[in-house]
């Protein structure tokens, strides 16, 4: 771990002091460890995962909007006529003289010849995609929280090692709720932004999750790079392994038909609402994701009323920050399909600790994982918390610095003393 982060963070390995931050993940990961018997659980067989039609639709768009740029207008409109049968690798209409359901592929060669030959091995790539199979994993190993943005799929998010809430996976290690679950590749490989000698593993898909132990309910975060409820099933049946990490015995209710006559386990579904949506006749706009409440007397309340972020945690709490995704949730106490009024907070996230000084300062900003002493020794002089005192060129974190509104200027504690 300290090789990546000093790899990645650009600091010396020998300046480094993360026992601290070890110890707060160990002591609030202890309790997925005991449950999955190591700190990351490998499904024995392969998985695969469906695309929604959301996702399958975008990329399908960026394969046409690839062809109509780079290759010309009539192969994009013969895609285009064929829209639907895209991903099937079928034509949908009579085309150049060949009759439909004909492999779109077949067509390419026959009428366009060699010139197609890129956009064949493209479309192959996209049929492909339409599936993605890989070694599906539960995780609490610090390296999957260092490496939840890092991979060679072409895809990233903000908690990539150079992004501007790379400190969250240090909040996500130091909290008791959150897990990792990621489809991986065969073997282990380069990452991005880890060192040559410490390859890990490759990750096609991932979702942070939350275990709200309170209320026997797991969140389910933004799935990158897309969203898959084949997914969602998947990971619900994995973690009824573990029962859902629930009091011991608590999946075991679910294979009463008692309980459930057509569904003997439960599985994540989307209780909350973003975005423009039909209630009854009435179309609302929601700014803010809101969750149902009850089952006879339903009620709306915001999702930001019951799950928090800690002012000193990093992390970009996709159940609630996030402007687009509206977060799903499976619930795995009797009954799973509603959530009751009397819902408990719940904490996402954690301060940690200063990789530099470990215990004596947390983590003071998303984008560096060092405090405000430590930023200012080691960090990058031109991140935008830094500036530099007018009288003595000190550097100094700018919200804590003295402001001269007259001269527009900031100085450091000694000089405006004794400017003053």
């Amino acid at each position: 771990m300290n090789k990546v982060l000093a790899y990645s963070q650009w600091v010396r390995e020998s300046r480094l002091h993360t026992d601290a931050l070890m110890h707060e993940w160990e002591i609030h990961k202890n309790f997925f460890i005991e449950r999955m018997g190591g700190v990351i659980y490998e499904h024995p067989e392969p998985v695969t995962f469906e695309l929604d039609e959301d996702s399958r639709q975008d990329k399908v768009d960026e394969f046409l909007d690839w062809v109509v740029h780079e290759v010309g207008e009539e192969m994009y409109e013969f895609f285009k006529q064929n829209y639907d049968g895209i991903l099937e690798n079928k034509t949908i209409i009579p085309c150049y003289g060949f009759p439909a359901g004909m492999k779109l592929s077949r067509v390419l060669l026959k009428h366009f010849g060699v010139e197609a030959e890129d956009v064949r091995q493209r479309l192959s790539m996209l049929i492909q995609s339409n599936k993605i199979t890989g070694t599906l994993c539960v995780s609490v190993h610090p390296l999957d929280f260092l490496s939840s943005s890092e991979n060679q799929h072409s895809w990233r998010s903000c908690h990539a090692l150079d992004g501007e809430y790379r400190s969250g996976n240090l909040s996500y290690m130091c909290d008791y709720c959150t897990f990792m679950v990621y489809l991986k590749s065969t073997e282990d490989t380069h990452l991005p932004r880890f060192p040559e000698d410490v390859p890990w593993n490759n990750k096609k898909w991932r979702c942070l999750f939350f275990n709200d132990y309170d209320n026997r309910q797991i969140w389910a975060g933004r799935q990158y790079p897309f969203h898959s409820d084949t997914a969602l099933k998947v990971v619900a049946d994995i973690l009824y392994k573990f029962d859902y990490f629930g009091p011991e015995g608590s999946s075991k209710r679910f294979q009463s038909n008692f309980y459930w006559e057509d569904t003997p386990r439960p599985q994540f579904f989307e209780d909350t609402l973003r975005g423009d949506v039909i209630l009854g006749s009435h179309p609302k706009h929601f700014d803010d994701t809101y969750v149902f409440l009850g089952r006879d007397n339903i009620t709306l309340k915001p999702l930001r009323k019951y799950i928090y972020t800690p002012e000193k945690a990093m992390c970009f709490n996709d159940l609630i920050d996030s402007h687009t995704y509206a977060p799903w949730v499976l619930r795995y106490q009797w009954p799973f399909d509603w959530i009751p009024h009397d819902i408990k907070v719940f904490q996402v996230g954690e301060k940690a600790p200063c990789i530099c000084c470990g215990p004596k300062n947390d983590v003071a900003f998303s984008d560096v994982m060092f405090c405000k002493e430590c930023l200012l020794k080691w960090g990058p002089s031109d991140h935008e918390a830094v500036t530099y005192c007018a009288r003595c060129d000190t550097p100094i974190i700018r919200e804590d610095a003295h402001y001269c509104e007259e001269t527009d200027s900031y100085y450091c504690d000694d000089c405006w003393e004794e400017s003053n």
